[in-house]
């Protein structure tokens, strides 16, 4: 059963985990408003239920909350934003549109 709502995009950027005490970083590669789908690099031990992100969207954006994980499967995991501010996630969804954007005039120019 297909549970997300919202845009989703493929993309590409960076993202730093914060998991008791130690720091891992990851590549968010599906975002939405509302969570992403994140692969770790170098760690496979199983994510807590909750842990910080820093999602790394740009060269000068940057934004931190929390994240419930809401599966996990080596390196891959899904997670859910927590406590995410209504701008933070105005910041994403307009990241959202430009990915599409960005998308749309490459498949025009095919």
């Amino acid at each position: 059963m297909e549970r997300r709502t919202g845009a989703r995009v493929g993309t590409d950027f960076g993202l730093t985990a914060l998991r008791d005490g130690i720091r891992f970083e990851g590549r968010a590669v599906d975002l939405s408003a509302s969570g992403a789908l994140i692969r770790s690099r170098g760690n496979r031990r199983r994510p807590p239920l909750i842990q910080r992100l820093e999602l790394k969207l740009g060269a000068s954006k940057s934004l931190k909350t929390l994240a419930r994980t809401v599966w996990s499967r080596g390196k891959w995991q899904a997670v859910r934003f927590v406590g995410l501010s209504e701008v933070d996630r105005l910041d994403i969804a307009e990241h959202i549109d430009a990915m599409e954007g960005r998308h749309r005039c490459s498949s025009r120019s095919r």
